[in-house]
């Protein structure tokens, strides 16, 4: 509610807060995003996985167990394709794709499966689990594997990276220290994908202003001007590139500072009226 001046308002652009769209263009491009070669697609191997272990628990299950009191195959099935695809369906409208959004699906589903796998396993007469299978016992352990193999191949993942390297770590920056100008309690820092990193090795506020529109960002100046207190922008961002203009729009002057992580940054120099009351469209 302090930053927005309502408690029910994001935080969001208004990309991000958008009504689902049905517009053709996004969903092609959305489905090859998540379902092609796009960046979405890297998870979604726990998805296929997930259906041959389906499939392999269904025909080790016995026919008079089609339906376990309380959960039918039919009833598995489209619970958990409802479980997946609602949220599915929702990303593949939705106008900004991220790679993880499917995740919590796809986790959900397969949490959701592995317990109905536990219920009907404790459905399962104990005495003569499979006598009324018509399947000989070499093919019902071959569905077993089947059913097992989510939890083999993310073993086997697991396996592989510590493989790779035993004393394998998180990934850190040790030696990564944000300029001292930046971190300095007055000092206004625009940014995009630093911002949590600056915060996190600095403790300073660095703000994603490319997602405001540009009479926000002209009153932030004007603010950030008029309390004299100094701007700094960090070039992390190929949509950081127009700001850099529509700031000379404003009369302001980008003086390069230096370099963090890689991403040039600027002091930004007003004139001595600070910036102009209009703003770059």
């Amino acid at each position: 509610q302090r930053i927005t001046g309502a408690w029910y308002v994001p935080t969001y652009a208004s990309a991000d807060t958008a009504a689902p769209s049905l517009n053709l263009n996004l969903l092609n491009s959305n489905l090859a995003f998540y379902f092609a070669n796009g960046p979405g697609s890297r998870h979604n191997w726990g998805l296929y996985i997930l259906c041959v272990g389906l499939a392999g628990l269904f025909l080790l299950m016995p026919k008079a167990q089609s339906v376990t009191p309380g959960l039918s195959r039919r009833r598995l099935v489209v619970s958990a394709l409802t479980l997946w695809a609602v949220p599915t369906l929702f990303f593949l409208t939705h106008i900004v794709p991220i790679a993880y959004y499917p995740v919590p699906a796809i986790f959900g589903t397969a949490l959701f499966v592995s317990f109905a796998a536990f219920m009907i396993e404790t459905a399962t007469n104990a005495d003569s689990p499979h006598a009324d299978s018509a399947w000989p016992r070499s093919v019902r352990w071959g569905f077993l594997l089947l059913a097992l193999l989510p939890g083999l191949v993310t073993l086997e993942r697991a396996s592989l990276i510590s493989a790779v390297d035993p004393n394998l770590t998180e990934q850190t920056y040790p030696d990564l220290s944000i300029p001292a100008e930046l971190a300095e309690r007055r000092a206004w820092v625009w940014s995009e994908g630093l911002s949590g990193t600056i915060w996190y090795y600095a403790n300073k506020p660095a703000f994603k202003y490319g997602w405001s529109d540009a009479p926000t960002r002209a009153a932030a100046y004007r603010l950030a001007f008029e309390r004299q207190e100094p701007q700094y922008l960090i070039q992390d961002r190929p949509n950081i590139e127009p700001l850099l203009t529509e700031i000379s729009n404003l009369g302001g002057v980008l003086e390069k500072r230096g370099v963090l992580d890689g991403y040039p940054y600027y002091l930004i120099r007003w004139p001595e009226s600070g910036p102009q009351r209009r703003w770059a469209r």
